[in-house]
């Protein structure tokens, strides 16, 4: 999803539910041998919500669920299960992988709504969130990895880097099972707020 400008069209007029996204075949000649890159790519956009309270979305075996370029977005009841890693691919294995420039914009992510009906799942998976960039994360009543062994987020749950003087706010009941880290924020410049999350189990290197 690309931005686009045309009179009389909101840029929070697409949301994304109720949809599966998966891969049961090869994918076409000439790819057969290559994995999928991404469910969804969204790029220089604003607003957009993916998922729905009463209709969930469900993301599995790409090398990225959601990859996103200086974007802002509202996630909502959506699962992510099966990333799969490809080594000439980096970052790859990652549910939401997201960027945004330095570029005084007021971009910000959103994940879950603070009520059940809202949660995102990230399973068996590299990493749950990466982001890298000037940009706000709200963070609510999520879950990352499961209670079986099986469904582990083998790095980083949630992994912040250089997001400039922007707010991370990660709290309201977020769970963390079979992880190794389960939240790592490097170089934040505004407010850092992480409250009232449940932590089960971690895994070690």
């Amino acid at each position: 999803i690309e931005k686009y400008n045309k009179s009389g069209l909101a840029q929070d007029a697409t949301i994304i539910s109720g949809c599966t996204f998966n891969k049961t075949n090869a994918l076409l000649a000439p790819y057969g041998g290559d994995k999928k890159f991404t469910a969804i790519e969204l790029n220089e956009i604003e607003g957009r919500t993916i998922g729905d309270v009463t209709s969930a979305n469900s993301i599995s075996n790409s090398m990225y669920g959601i990859y996103s370029r200086n974007a802002s977005f509202i996630l909502l009841n959506t699962d992510f299960n099966d990333i799969e890693e490809d080594v000439l691919f980096p970052e790859s294995g990652t549910g939401i992988y997201a960027t945004s420039y330095y570029d005084y914009t007021n971009r910000k992510i959103t994940l879950g709504n603070g009520n059940s009906n809202g949660s995102n799942t990230f399973k068996n998976s590299i990493n749950g969130l990466l982001g890298v960039g000037e940009m706000n994360y709200y963070i609510y009543e999520n879950k990352f990895g499961s209670s079986s062994p099986s469904e582990p987020i083998s790095k980083f749950c949630i992994k912040i880097e250089n997001s400039g003087g922007k707010e991370i706010l990660i709290e309201d009941g977020n769970e963390f099972y079979e992880y190794t880290h389960g939240i790592d924020i490097s170089e934040p410049l505004g407010k850092l707020y992480i409250h009232e999350n449940i932590f089960h189990k971690a895994l070690f290197p």
